[in-house]
């Protein structure tokens, strides 16, 4: 059975124009589970929603099936889903949104919900493995977020993964500056994940970069055994 190897790396940043990053990110490189959340919320609640399940997820076990993984970022994200919803802030919602990669016997999985993308990069193709939880017609309105509702609905999708692959999580920070085949030059053009990350960020801000701007890319590499 073929299994692999992986190595990531991650950037955030503030962006141009916000004050404060509401967004925060896991690289969990030996655990096999990468996230990233975009908080939300008013009186800059978004980065507690953010922080909060960030420290959930990097608190979770891990296990040896892909459906055990998916089945403990599933329970993180209804704590966190819970607790947010049970903080009294007023008439503000406190949220965030969440894509999540997880590896197990050589399989990879993304959970998501909200905004916040995974692509996967195949050579110089790219493909978004992620749908957006927002309004028809290209609205930016989010439809489905951690912290919005009793009612928390995640996405799957089992996602096949050959040598090579890259796989970059996002923030709408990031592809609303840059096109996929942007990002796709940029990954294949990079050493390393951790270089891809940062010129991913550097060059979203090139652009007018009006929200926080977070990349996770991970690169996957087999080995028989």
């Amino acid at each position: 059975m073929s299994h692999f190897r992986w190595s990531s790396g991650v950037c955030t940043h503030k962006g141009n124009v916000r004050e404060r990053n509401e967004d925060a990110a896991l690289d969990g490189g030996d655990s096999g589970l990468w996230v990233v959340a975009d908080g939300m919320g008013g009186h800059d609640r978004g980065d507690l929603a953010s922080r909060l399940l960030i420290e959930r997820l990097a608190d979770v076990p891990g296990s040896d099936s892909l459906d055990g993984c998916v089945m403990q970022i599933s329970d993180a994200a209804e704590e966190t889903n819970r607790e947010l919803l049970n903080q009294d802030h007023g008439d503000n919602v406190s949220g965030t949104t969440m894509v999540a990669l997880t590896v197990a016997q050589g399989s990879c999985a993304c959970v998501w919900i909200g905004d916040s993308r995974a692509y996967r990069c195949r050579g110089r193709n790219i493909r978004q493995v992620t749908e957006d939880h927002t309004e028809e017609h290209g609205s930016s309105v989010l439809t489905r977020a951690i912290g919005a509702s009793d009612y928390l609905e995640l996405d799957v999708r089992n996602v096949a993964v050959s040598d090579g692959d890259l796989f970059v999580l996002c923030t709408d920070g990031l592809y609303s500056e840059l096109s996929d085949q942007e990002i796709a030059e940029l990954l294949v053009s990079s050493a390393t994940p951790q270089q891809a990350a940062r010129r991913l960020v550097e060059s979203a801000r090139q652009g007018t970069c009006n929200d926080n701007v977070t990349a996770l890319v991970v690169e996957f590499e087999a080995r028989n055994g």
